[in-house]
């Protein structure tokens, strides 16, 4: 692999020691550092080969946008700056380094604080101040030996825990993309199916289930939300015995069955992938075809609730009775990927059942014709637009990846021309080059977070996100073999 890290001394001269703010917790119990405006500073030992970057992982969870400053420790001379817009736990921040200050670095370490007295900014520690924290995730400084990028690079650190996500749709699209690595690439079947049981553990013990929330908020045996659901297709592959797996049912069985067939609540495009997709894995394993016809209503319901002419939006805000986000090409891809598998479950169910042939062709139907619309809004480099209809939103890679994914298993059921496949291909082929040498993808629009708002996704900032990174390896897995 051409590149290499080098963590820092685990003392973090300056970090504060106090516990963490009332209510909060990191992700899985790992160590944290606290960088406010008195700073921290980090220092390394040996020798340093040429280094590009300081990188550093968010610990709590943000709703402001803090800049992290990064100087020389003793002098004060100003190497970078870092906006840690929104960050959300388990999220890597690089700083950009000068050429030539290797040796600087080593004399007199790195000081990391923050430019408001006001703001701090959490963030993960490494391993020898406590618990486990990947080599990837630890701030470390990364240098690159090479600028080859490689998708072997990105299959590598997906399977490991550096590409741990917050539990729900973030974890989820990894998870999704390590299944389809197991599924596609026997050269990395092993790595990818015991990548996914290691994912698992972090998560699930034997008969309970833990995690922290968005909001870095504590939580045990609780599906908090309809985005969680995306953790459950991987769950009942590999442990479909496990009480989380009766609890959902139970919960969605109830709560949707009930409420989510009329418009009398806020409907999302996410529902189709992290509510639909899941209720059909749910029908699947149970062999109950009441399930798999209510993850297609789910998904008529979305069709309905979201589309307004030919746009489709985001979301449905019922107390506002306002559409909002046009054309926002992750939530495309959670609407086509959606649609995608259960359809692929609905291909496999045993002929003869009592499936609804309306419903399933009305949910085909959608499928073809939205893709149709969204191949035409594809930009000349093969990815799409933040916003696809707006130009000036920018390219954006995770929502690419997705929308890329859902063309070519629209194309396995029929559902999509031939010529998908190619596009698919040439969008593979743009992502590379948002890849870094140790695999993470770059490109990605930042989490959605409500405090920010539209503006955020219109601004142009963009992230690395390990979630972008599972749906990327997802489309790349899916090209396997094919022509």
């Amino acid at each position: 692999m051409s590149f290499f890290r080098y963590l820092p001394d685990a003392s973090g001269e300056g970090a504060s020691r106090c516990p963490l703010p009332e209510g909060k917790a990191t992700p899985f119990g790992w160590p944290a550092w606290r960088i406010d405006s008195h700073g921290i500073v980090l220092r390394w030992r040996g020798t340093l080969q040429p280094v590009e970057e300081l990188r550093f992982t968010v610990a709590l969870d943000l709703r402001e946008a803090p800049v992290v400053e990064v100087l020389l420790g003793e002098c004060r001379y100003r190497v970078g700056l870092c906006e840690v817009i929104y960050g959300y736990p388990l999220q890597t921040f690089p700083v950009n380094l000068p050429e030539g200050l290797e040796h600087a670095i080593l004399k007199e370490g790195l000081l990391l604080r923050t430019m408001s007295p006001d703001t701090e900014v959490w963030i993960l520690a490494p391993a020898e101040c406590g618990k486990d924290v990947p080599e990837m995730l630890a701030p470390h400084l990364f240098g690159p030996s090479g600028t080859k990028r490689d998708w072997e690079n990105a299959y590598a650190s997906l399977c490991s825990p550096a590409s741990l996500q917050i539990f729900g749709w973030l974890e989820g699209c990894v998870l999704e993309g390590l299944n389809e690595l197991a599924l596609r690439r026997e050269d990395w079947r092993e790595r990818a199916e015991a990548a996914i049981q290691l994912h698992l553990d972090h998560f699930f013990s034997e008969k309970h289930f833990s995690y922290v929330t968005p909001r870095s908020e504590p939580t045990v045996d609780n599906w908090r939300n309809n985005e969680h659901g995306l953790m459950l297709p991987s769950l009942i592959r590999y442990r479909p015995e496990h009480p989380a797996v009766s609890a959902y049912e139970s919960l969605l069985y109830g709560h949707y069955r009930k409420q989510l067939v009329t418009l009398e609540q806020n409907v999302s495009c996410e529902g189709c992938y992290t509510v639909a997709y899941p209720f059909a894995m749910l029908a699947r394993l149970k062999q109950n075809p009441d399930f798999l016809d209510l993850a297609l209503d789910l998904l008529l319901l979305h069709q309905r609730a979201l589309k307004v002419g030919e746009t489709l939006f985001l979301q449905y805000r019922h107390e506002e009775r306002k559409h909002v986000y046009p054309f926002w090409i992750r939530g495309v891809a959670w609407y086509l990927l959606g649609h995608a598998r259960v359809l692929q479950i609905v291909a496999e169910w045993p002929q003869g059942s009592a499936l609804n042939s309306a419903k399933v062709e009305a949910v085909r139907s959608e499928l073809q014709g939205m893709i149709q619309k969204v191949a035409s809004l594809q930009r000349n480099d093969f990815l799409w637009n933040c916003f696809a209809e707006d130009a000036a939103s920018g390219a954006e890679t995770s929502g690419a990846a997705g929308v890329a994914a859902a063309f070519l298993l629209a194309g396995d059921l029929g559902c999509a021309p031939d010529s998908m496949v190619e596009s698919a291909k040439q969008t593979l082929r743009a992502l590379e080059s948002y890849l870094t040498s140790d695999g993470l993808l770059g490109g990605v629009v930042q989490s959605n977070k409500i405090e920010a708002g539209e503006p955020l996704q219109r601004y142009g900032a963009r992230c690395r996100s390990q979630m972008g990174q599972g749906l990327a390896v997802q489309l790349s897995a899916l090209l396997v073999r094919r022509a």
